[in-house]
């Protein structure tokens, strides 16, 4: 039995733009070789910085190119722990690859409550105030909810008054199926946010190409941890993206990864409806994922070793909590052809049934 998997949080290659990015990759060879395959400053590919300084209105000094947002992730938390910075809070759930760099370098972790409008800003407020907080605030990774516009305003609010450097991890934002377009907190609060955002769900994640908005003040120390990391990002991939940027085609792949991508959110839900009405999720507006809470009595783990002999794959919630996601599962619609969803969703609603759900 073949697996179907909803575990990967990647698009399908049908929504890659392959023929557009190895002309890309042509025309920035054949223009500049010497340049795109060589060293270059550790902030990242000139070009590209000035495109993005430009669509985002700022200093391109303050836009640092890394090698997949992630890398940004590591560089933050690498460089509040050079600094004796090592409190961290994280939404509960979060993004696993974030919380193991936090948890690695041995920083100490505040989980702050997440609703179905977004993190509790509540209770982070009557919190201790932490060094950082990372989150993601639109279509996020696992839960698929999205900050409401009142809790932006006020957690750029707290921000302000507590002296709090924010990470906004926000490679989803332009895949919104339905709703209205809401503010990045970085639009709110630019002197407090570090803001993050990937190449890899709009375009491709073989380019690895994600890039930070910085604030002033932490540009140095940023830019030096790269330089002393890799020497220089890969110049030939962020050479492709400028391409794809300057002349449409990135656009057009958004378009279509976001009509894809609620089409199949569609079919996942309608299948849910039908195969595992006793489950229970919100819908999220946009995205790769859905948060699926299982009936009460079942847990993840078991669903999960059932779902092996069953043929279908997903991250079981508990890989998104320091404790806690007993009854939860992170499913990714975005990696799996449209045609598949509904023979997955009756495979997990099996495999539910032999957990003892």
């Amino acid at each position: 039995m073949t697996v179907i998997s909803l575990a990967r949080g990647v698009p399908t290659p049908d929504l890659l733009p392959i023929p557009a990015i190895r002309e890309a990759s042509a025309r920035a060879l054949n223009a500049q070789a010497a340049t795109v395959l060589a060293y270059g400053p550790g902030g990242g590919y000139p070009p590209l910085r000035e495109a993005l300084a430009a669509r985002h209105g700022v200093d391109p000094q303050r836009i640092l190119v890394v090698n997949g947002s992630l890398q940004g992730v590591a560089f933050i938390a690498e460089h509040l722990r050079r600094a004796g910075q090592a409190h961290v809070a994280l939404e509960a759930p979060t993004y696993d690859r974030a919380l193991k760099n936090f948890a690695d370098r041995d920083f100490r972790i505040t989980s702050v409550p997440l609703e179905a409008d977004g993190i509790d800003v509540e209770a982070l407020a009557e919190a201790e105030t932490p060094d950082l907080l990372y989150t993601i605030p639109t279509f996020h990774n696992p839960a698929g909810c999205t900050l409401s516009p009142p809790k932006r305003r006020r957690l750029a609010e707290l921000a302000r008054e507590r002296d709090l450097l924010i990470f906004e991890d926000d490679p989803y934002r332009l895949l919104r199926f339905e709703g209205d377009q809401v503010p990045a907190l970085h639009d709110l609060a630019p002197e407090r946010v570090v803001w993050s955002t990937s190449f890899t769900k709009t375009v491709a994640p073989g380019l690895r190409v994600g890039y930070l908005i910085v604030p002033e003040p932490l540009v140095d120390g940023l830019t030096a941890l790269a330089v002393d990391t890799y020497i220089s990002p890969s110049f030939l991939p962020e050479a492709i993206v400028t391409d794809l940027l300057g002349s449409g085609v990135f656009e057009a792949s958004v378009e279509l990864a976001r009509k894809a991508l609620a089409e199949r959110l569609g079919v996942m839900c309608d299948a849910l409806d039908e195969h595992l009405p006793e489950a229970r999720y919100v819908r999220p507006q946009g995205g790769y994922f859905l948060w699926l809470q299982l009936p009460e009595g079942t847990e993840a783990g078991a669903v999960h070793a059932a779902a092996e002999r069953h043929g279908v794959a997903f991250v079981p919630g508990t890989e998104f909590f320091l404790d806690g996601g007993e009854r939860h599962l992170r499913l990714a619609f975005s990696g799996v052809q449209q045609e598949q969803i509904g023979e997955a969703v009756r495979r997990l609603s099996a495999a539910v049934t032999d957990a003892g759900g």
